[in-house]
């Protein structure tokens, strides 16, 4: 029987339709939507392949509940008329392109395909519950994924080589564009198709697979070994800081979430041979694992604790505590609980992905605002900027910035539409506009934050915080100033080579210089005109410099990039 005949495309075709009407009908509407999304995202086509996703989950969901609780068709075409209007609704919602300004409707379009993705997986065990039953149906669920994946990759690579010969022998042209679309069309199809034919039918079969199964053979000599030498890592990790006095790297956060998402998978991945075709490695893995990692979710709030101090909460943090909280629950209660009841995985996730996306205070949306907002009045106080709960700016005094720790905030919080509520800081109106229209360059123009020499030991920065008037006398002419990558039509100009200046005359080099000295004596002293002369052959030049940055090594600039603009006169 050759490999075609036994996948039987057409009869797995045949039994989805049967099944799953409607939602292969919100398959096609994404896929085909997308192809034209590709061409043009003008219009409401962008809502389309969103809202048909969405719909496709939903439908997906309302299947699973009429299976499960034996509703009659009358049932089930409520229920889909019902959906339908929701998406419908969704659908309105939906703005019509990516809008640069920030939205929170992206989050919470995350959140919804996370629910809907997590109910597939606990939905038919609402009524009637196995530990077994409810193991075998998700590890079904996700190899059918798994498999419909690999058999998609082999097809498309097999069509993209029939374009590539098409294109290649005959000479058809055929825009590259052309495989992002059979991308999406085997992707949307063919492995939605497949995956669908691999649904289970009967959600509440606790058979054992075949004791000889490559996936048993992956979870017990593959996934466990991986889990293994990550625990032993950190465990290695862990007394490195209690014996030395190593402080504890950042980085130690994303290592506990890969071995906890390596090890979750594999304690669940064992649980599919737990009554049956067993082996000691995966029956004391699934005894011990929880217990063994024990020091790691300690060693993770405590890094989280002390990130969240420093630096407050963003996107990022926000989700790795979101994370550590699951894994904190689910290790505590695989611990304690006697019934160790697995349905708790997706009904947590649900939780956590509704107080994550959906909104509120505490959401993914919000906290991290508010957090910076915090942060950046703490750190506006440390500077003096803000005193007594009002915004005193000094025109005398220069604010310290060195590490750009405040300016990293202030961006942050303008690309979230999150500095009005400075405004309430503004008692003296030094900010002079409305709260709705301050933005990063108001404040930073306002603030004028100063990198000096020697706070920034490595990094060479210079940026005149003041305007003077410059006396041209008889120069002649302007020329461009050329870094390294830069071009210029002209062939007269000042070259910047490394970190020489070499001034070229009608295309010949007419001398060279350096200002490594000079620049040097502009950051030190802010209240120095940002000029620097120099004389070289028959030529003199007044350089005016409007940044100026590069690496320091010792008292030298090395890498250095220049913005300024050059005065040129011959001496004679």
């Amino acid at each position: 029987m050759s490999l075609l005949s036994s996948l039987n495309f057409r009869g797995r075709f045949v039994e989805i339709i049967r099944r799953f009407p409607v939602v292969i009908a919100f398959a096609l509407i994404t896929t085909v939507t997308l192809v034209l999304l590709v061409d043009n995202s003008s219009g409401d086509i962008f809502r389309w392949p969103i809202a048909g996703f969405i719909g496709f989950l939903a439908m997906l969901n309302v299947s699973l509940l009429k299976e499960s609780y034996a509703f009659s068709d009358k049932t089930y075409w409520i229920l889909t008329v019902i959906t339908i209007g929701l998406v419908g609704l969704f659908y309105m919602m939906i703005p019509l392109d990516f809008d640069s300004k920030w939205s929170c409707f992206w989050f919470l379009t995350l959140g919804l395909s996370l629910v809907l993705h997590f109910l597939v997986a606990v939905i038919p065990f609402f009524k009637r519950y196995s530990h077994a039953a409810f193991t075998n149906y998700n590890i079904h669920l996700f190899i059918a994924w798994m498999q419909a994946a690999l058999y998609g990759i082999i097809l498309y690579a097999a069509l993209s080589l029939v374009i590539l010969a098409l294109d290649n022998l005959f000479d058809m042209a055929i825009n590259s564009i052309n495989y992002f679309k059979l991308f999406i069309i085997v992707t949307g199809i063919f492995h939605t198709s497949f995956f669908l034919s691999e649904v289970p039918d009967n959600f509440y079969d606790q058979k054992v697979p075949n004791i000889r199964s490559v996936f048993k053979m992956i979870t017990a000599y593959v996934v466990i070994p991986i889990t293994l030498i990550y625990g032993v890592i950190l465990y290695a990790y862990i007394f490195r800081i209690v014996l030395t006095d190593h402080k504890m790297v950042e980085w130690v956060s994303v290592m506990i979430l890969w071995y906890y998402a390596a090890g979750i998978l594999a304690w669940l991945f064992t649980g599919y041979y737990e009554n049956e075709s067993d082996n000691p490695i995966m029956a004391t893995f699934r005894k011990w694992y929880f217990i063994f990692s024990i020091p790691f979710i300690i060693l993770l709030m405590i890094s989280l604790y002390k990130n969240i101090i420093i630096f407050g909460i963003r996107e990022d943090l926000y989700l790795i505590s979101v994370c550590s909280v699951f894994i904190l629950i689910i290790t505590v209660y695989f611990i304690l609980s006697r019934n160790k009841d697995k349905r708790i995985f997706p009904l947590l996730l649900i939780l956590l992905s509704i107080i994550t996306f959906v909104g509120g205070p505490i959401s993914l949306c919000e906290l991290p605002v508010t957090s910076q907002q915090n942060k950046l009045v703490q750190y506006l106080e440390q500077s003096g900027i803000i005193k007594d709960h009002v915004i005193t700016v000094d025109s005398t005094e220069i604010y310290k910035d060195s590490t750009y720790i405040i300016q990293n905030t202030i961006f942050f919080l303008d690309s979230r539409n999150g500095l009005a509520y400075l405004k309430k800081f503004d008692k003296t109106n030094v900010l002079t506009t409305q709260a709705d229209s301050i933005n990063a360059r108001l404040l930073l123009s306002v603030f004028q934050f100063n990198q000096s020499f020697e706070e920034n030991k490595n990094t060479f920065e210079y940026f005149p915080k003041k305007r003077f008037t410059y006396s041209i006398d008889d120069y002649e002419k302007i020329i461009p100033l050329k870094n390294t990558y830069d071009e210029v039509s002209s062939e007269t100009y000042l070259n910047l080579d490394q970190n020489k200046l070499i001034l070229m005359i009608s295309g010949k080099e007419s001398g060279t210089f350096e200002i490594n000295d000079q620049l040097l004596e502009l950051v030190k002293n802010e209240h120095k005109l940002n000029v620097i002369e120099a004389s070289t052959g028959e030529f003199s030049l007044k350089i005016i410099i409007h940044r100026a940055n590069g690496n320091l090594k010792g008292n030298k600039v090395m890498n250095l990039y220049l913005e300024g603009i050059v005065l040129l006169k011959s001496r004679h």
